[in-house]
């Protein structure tokens, strides 16, 4: 069954296409009511003397600062800079390093009567050939305007080091101004390290899929059956760029095969829920297709059971009972994974597994501290020598 489903997770990426839908990663909000009539499936022509379906790469600073920006930043203030009224408005810049403004025409818009001047109407195409002008006179590189597939706008993104802009254009009269900087702290590679997990049933079948994120940029990733053996096991490397990961695999532990799979995806940290959206390369699953988004959640000492052991000098068992680790052999682990004397940690013994490379019956452990994953191995289920996973004290 193993063999089976391994081939499945293969097939699937093989199958894989491309072409990659940029989702907004700022929030934004509007009340135009227009957003029907933008999934329509057609890209909102944004006239003007630029070629926004070609990409421009950053360059250098051609013109003067406008006066008024966002904070340690070169963005202008949208309402100034358009001239126009914001709907919606939404800044936490200088907390979060995310602002998100909204503009349409009140003069086409039923829900904004009485909320402005009609004749203060909005035009797109002046808007964004505006923005365009002052973000490429200050070095911002821009991407080519896509379609996106999950809300039927138009989008046009500048970018610069580690700041985003982007409007996304609704309909002629109505856009939506946003702006992210990965420099401001709000907290999304922070919140993402950690292990998650997922489940999903097909056919019968419940399968479950984790992700173990790691300080030095290793990750680790499992597919396989709930409470059964692994079909696929794979320590790889992740990178985050604004909203985006970049993720690769080289090696299936499992079947011993070179495997080689990158894969990109968009994600988002709330709490204790990952969301991550398929964008392009490999599919870390046989349950997403491009543009399909699958939830993770944050696994923690108390999911695992709230009762779970501390050491305390007792032996501890594996659900089955046929795996102990000893009061000894928490301590040689302790030491091996640099877990320092004075933590009060908890142990966790996971679901035993073959691994073929080795040709070993390996057990993952996994060490606690406040509910949060700070170390871990599989170990051999014989010698108890450490094996694979291998994440040394983190805090």
């Amino acid at each position: 069954m193993r063999k089976i489903l391994g081939a499945v997770l293969i097939a699937a990426v093989l199958a894989g296409g491309s072409g990659i839908v940029y989702v907004d990663a700022a929030a934004s909000g509007t009340s135009d009511g227009s957003d029907a009539a933008a999934n329509s499936g057609e890209i909102l022509e944004i006239t003007g003397e630029t070629d926004y379906s070609m990409a421009q790469e950053p360059g250098a600073e051609s013109e003067a600062a406008f006066e008024e920006c966002f904070a340690g930043s070169d963005i202008p203030m949208p309402e100034a800079f358009f001239g126009l009224t914001a709907q919606d408005a939404i800044d936490f810049w200088e907390r979060t390093g995310e602002a998100s403004y909204s503009f349409y025409d009140p003069s086409i818009d039923e829900a904004a009567e009485g909320q402005g001047d009609a004749g203060n109407s909005v035009n797109v195409s002046s808007c964004v050939e505006k923005i365009n002008r002052y973000l490429t006179g200050r070095g911002y590189g821009r991407e080519a305007a896509v379609l996106n597939e999950e809300n039927g706008r138009t989008e046009i993104i500048w970018y610069k080091g580690t700041v985003r802009v982007k409007i996304a254009a609704i309909t002629e009269g109505n856009f939506v101004f946003t702006a992210l900087s990965e420099e401001k702290d709000n907290g999304q590679m922070e919140m993402l390290l950690g292990k998650w997990e997922g489940y999903a049933e097909s056919q019968g079948e419940n399968y479950i899929m984790t992700l173990d994120f790691r300080e030095d940029g290793q990750v680790e990733y499992m597919a396989g059956w709930v409470q059964s053996e692994a079909a696929f096991l794979s320590t790889g490397t992740f990178a985050v760029e604004y909203d985006r990961m970049y993720l690769t695999f080289p090696h299936d532990q499992v079947s011993g095969q070179d495997v080689n799979w990158e894969s990109v995806y968009c994600f988002e940290v709330h709490d204790d829920t990952l969301e991550m959206e398929y964008l392009s390369g490999d599919s870390l699953n046989i349950f997403q297709k491009e543009g399909d988004v699958f939830n993770y959640s944050r696994v923690t000492a108390a999911d695992s059971g709230e009762d779970a052991p501390t050491v305390s000098g007792e032996s501890i068992s594996s659900d089955s009972g046929e795996f102990v680790l000893t009061a000894e052999d928490q301590k040689l682990l302790r030491e091996h994974l640099l877990v320092p004397e004075t933590a009060v940690v908890e142990f966790q013994i996971g679901e035993e597994y073959y691994w073929s490379a080795a040709d070993a019956t390996v057990v993952p452990i996994s060490i606690y501290e406040n509910g949060v994953y700070v170390a871990g191995a599989d170990i051999s289920k014989e010698t108890k020598e450490l094996m694979t996973s291998i994440l040394t004290y983190q805090h």
